[in-house]
């Protein structure tokens, strides 16, 4: 073979090789495309999947808590808890999970009249409450949810730590209530029956609304029930040790027969003409 002829094959054959590469390149990238495309199928079947499933849980959920009658009494409790369990894992569902659970509340627990002294809250209103009272609230950042539990019978509830934040209870009957270490802000608790609930070291002092609140005998030892005013709240034998009324202006309260104690910080609390039992 003359020099020509070989410089002519070793040239073909690097032609060659280069066309190999390509196309091997080539071949590589559809391989890498076409498992992406393939992938992202794969997720968004998922997804339809997984909605499905969530959809199915949550007409199941709403159907058990929407059985009537004393005998399916644990049915709307398993509905209820299971509308928590799909809150938990769907965020984009939670807030309606609170509007149902909300509704559920006010359509079996009314309060007929403001003088009406509710019996025990039954035990599926009970778990509901408590559902609502330990949301996700760092979901509802950017769209805050007001929960409207207005009127409504939730004698004896019980909420230990409950976060009562944008919760309306306003005109309700909690009394004997076990709300131990609860806080909030933006709470409506103006008219509302808390006479001998557990309110030890509760933190109230944001904006929460207590005008006109009846806190006769309710133990309020460590608590934080104010921030600036007081108005027409009946304090009559509660239990007040311990509690920070520095600052506080007092309008129309009852504190006769009130507990206190060296704790119990009056430093600055003011009091009108209308105010009973006044120790300071």
């Amino acid at each position: 073979m003359s020099g020509d002829q070989e410089r002519d094959t070793r040239s073909a054959d690097h032609r060659w090789n280069q066309v190999t590469t390509l196309v091997t390149a080539f071949t590589a990238v559809g391989a890498l495309v076409f498992t992406g495309l393939s992938l992202r199928a794969t997720q968004d079947q998922i997804d339809v999947t997984q909605q499905g499933q969530l959809t199915d849980r949550y007409t199941k959920a709403v159907d058990q808590i929407g059985a009537a009658g004393p005998d399916r009494l644990w049915v709307r409790v398993g509905g209820v808890f299971a509308l928590e369990r799909i809150a938990m894992d769907s965020p984009r569902d939670q807030r309606t999970v609170v509007e149902v659970l909300s509704a559920f509340i006010r359509t079996s627990s009314p309060r007929q009249t403001p003088a009406t002294v509710c019996p025990d809250t039954p035990a599926d209103v009970k778990a509901a409450f408590v559902v609502l009272t330990r949301r996700a609230l760092d979901r509802e950042k950017d769209q805050p949810i007001v929960i409207d539990l207005r009127d409504t019978c939730l004698a004896g509830v019980r909420a230990q730590k409950a976060d009562l934040t944008a919760v309306s209870l306003v005109g309700s009957d909690l009394h004997g209530a076990d709300f131990a270490h609860a806080h909030g802000d933006l709470v409506g608790l103006n008219k509302v029956n808390l006479s001998g609930a557990d309110l030890y070291s509760a933190d109230f002092s944001g904006f929460t609304n207590l005008t006109g609140t009846d806190l006769t005998g309710a133990r309020l030892d460590s608590a934080k029930i104010a921030r600036k005013s007081l108005t027409d709240v009946k304090l009559v034998n509660a239990d007040l040790q311990g509690v920070d009324l520095s600052n506080v202006k007092l309008t129309g309260v009852d504190l006769t027969g009130a507990k206190h104690d060296s704790r119990t910080n009056t430093t600055g609390a003011t009091y009108d003409a209308t105010t009973k039992g006044a120790w300071w």
